[in-house]
C-alpha cells in the first residue's frame, strides 16, 4: 500500500490504470467479483487486503481487489456523479417544458357478425360443371380480379388493407379542413394557402431532393397522405382474438380525434362501395347468364340459389347504415394527458447521462492531475508507480 500518501494521490496513481479496466475484467472478473461479494454475504469468506500493491495474488483474490478499488474510485467521484445527475434532472425538466406534447387517439375494431363469410363464391366450379360454363366462370374471376384480387376477400381483410392505400388516401384529401390541421407547417392561415415553410430546415430539405434527384416540395397530395399514414397510423392486432387497435398520435389531441374517425369512416365507406359495386356486376350478369333455371341440376339450382342470395345479402347490407366491414369495439378515445414526452423515461434518461458526465469530468480531472504529478520531481509516488512500471 502507498501508506503516508493521500488519498486523491493515490486516485491519481491508479486512474491511469483502472479509469478503463481491461476487457478481461467485463468478461471474466466482474462477474466473479460480483458473485463473490454476494456469497460473502451468507457465508464467512476470507478478507482481502485493499490498497496498491505489487505482489502476486491468487486468481479470486485480484477479482476482488480489483472491483473493490473500482468501487472505491466511483465513490470517491460521489461530488461530481452528484452534480451530473442533477444536472441531468434539470435538463429533462428543461425538455419537459419546451418539448411538444403529443396526445394519442385510439379505437379497438373487429368483423361484424353482419358481414358475409365470403363462402358463396366458392361453389363457382360447381356452378360451371353444372351446366353454366366455364365462360361464366372466367367472367366471375374477372370481376373480382377488378375489385383487386382473384378470390373473395373477407370485408375485414379489405378494411385493414385499405387504411394504408392510396385509395383512402384520396378520400382524406378532399377533407381541406382536415389537411390544414394535419399538415399545419405547409398551411398559410393568413394568406390562406399552401406554402413551403421558410428556415434553415426547409433549405435542407430542398437541397437533399435535389441531391436524390427527388421532386421538390409540393402542396400536400395523396402521396403525402399515404406517407403520413405510414409513418403515424400504429395498426396492432389484440393478442388472442381478431380485433385490431388503431392508434394515432398528434399534438392536436382534436385533429388526433377527427383524423382517426375520419380514416375509419372512410375506410369502411370504400369497403362498402366496392363490395355494393362488386355484387350488383355479379348479380347482372349471373341474371343475363341464366335463362333456364329448370335445365340445371339440383345440385347447381342450390348452388346458384346460395350464390345470389349472398350476393343480394352483401348488397343490402352494404346501402345500410350499419357497420359492414369494420365493428367498433372500442370506441375513439383521446388521452387527457400527453402520451409523450414521458417523464418517467426523460428523467432517467437524464440521470443516467449525468451520472456517466460526473464520471468523465472526474476522470478527466485526475489525469490533469496526474500528468502534472509527474511533471513533479520524483516523489514517492512517482517512484512506486515507476517501480512497478
Amino acid at each position: 500500500m502507498l501508506k503516508g500518501v493521500r488519498e486523491p494521490q493515490r486516485d491519481q496513481a491508479i486512474v491511469a490504470e483502472f479509469l478503463v479496466p481491461p476487457r478481461k475484467f467485463w468478461v471474466r472478473q466482474l462477474p466473479f467479483a460480483w458473485g463473490y461479494a454476494i456469497a460473502s454475504e451468507f457465508y464467512d469468506l476470507p478478507d482481502f487486503q485493499i490498497g496498491w500493491t505489487s505482489a502476486p495474488m491468487s486468481q479470486s483474490t485480484e477479482d476482488v481487489h480489483l472491483l473493490i478499488r473500482w468501487l472505491r474510485f466511483v465513490s470517491r467521484a460521489k461530488g461530481h456523479i452528484a452534480g451530473g445527475i442533477l444536472c441531468g434532472l434539470v435538463a429533462g425538466l428543461a425538455y419537459l417544458s419546451l418539448a411538444k406534447p403529443y396526445y394519442t387517439a385510439s379505437m379497438t375494431v373487429g368483423p361484424t357478425s353482419a358481414a358475409p363469410a365470403m363462402a358463396g363464391l366458392g361453389n363457382l366450379s360447381s356452378l360451371a360443371l353444372g351446366g353454366l360454363g366455364q365462360g361464366l366462370a372466367g367472367k366471375i374471376t374477372s370481376v373480382l380480379s377488378g375489385a383487386g384480387s382473384s378470390q373473395p376477400v373477407a370485408p375485414f381483410d379489405a378494411f385493414q388493407s385499405t387504411l394504408t392505400s392510396t385509395v383512402l388516401a384520396e378520400h382524406l384529401v378532399q377533407n381541406q379542413d382536415l389537411m390544414h390541421r394535419i399538415f399545419y407547417n405547409d398551411w398559410n392561415a393568413q394568406d390562406r394557402k399552401w406554402e413551403e415553410p421558410p428556415g434553415v430546415i426547409s433549405k435542407l430539405k430542398d437541397f437533399a431532393r435535389l441531391i436524390l434527384n427527388l421532386p421538390g416540395w409540393h402542396p400536400p397530395d395523396a402521396e403525402s397522405v399515404t406517407l403520413y399514414l405510414s409513418h403515424n397510423l400504429e395498426i396492432e392486432p389484440m393478442p388472442g382474438s381478431s380485433l385490431v387497435q388503431l392508434s394515432f398520435e398528434f399534438e392536436d389531441p382534436a385533429a388526433a380525434r377527427d383524423l382517426l374517425a375520419a380514416i375509419y369512416a372512410d375506410s369502411e365507406s370504400i369497403v362498402k362501395n366496392m363490395d355494393y359495386v362488386q355484387s350488383t356486376r355479379l348479380i347482372s350478369m349471373m341474371d343475363a347468364s341464366v335463362t333456364d333455371e329448370s335445365s340445371l341440376p339440383e345440385s347447381a339450382k342450390q348452388d346458384l340459389f346460395t350464390f345470389l342470395s349472398q350476393e343480394y345479402q352483401i348488397k343490402l347490407l352494404t346501402t345500410a347504415k350499419i357497420a359492414y366491414a369494420a365493428g367498433v369495439f372500442d370506441p375513439l378515445y383521446v388521452t387527457p394527458r400527453p402520451t409523450w414526452p414521458r417523464p418517467l423515461p426523460v428523467f432517467l434518461i437524464g440521470a443516467l447521462a449525468g451520472l456517466l458526465a460526473g464520471l468523465i469530468a472526474y476522470s478527466a480531472g485526475l489525469k490533469f492531475s496526474y500528468r502534472n504529478l509527474l511533471k513533479q520531481p520524483r516523489t514517492r509516488v512517482a517512484a512506486k508507480m515507476s517501480h512497478e512500471r
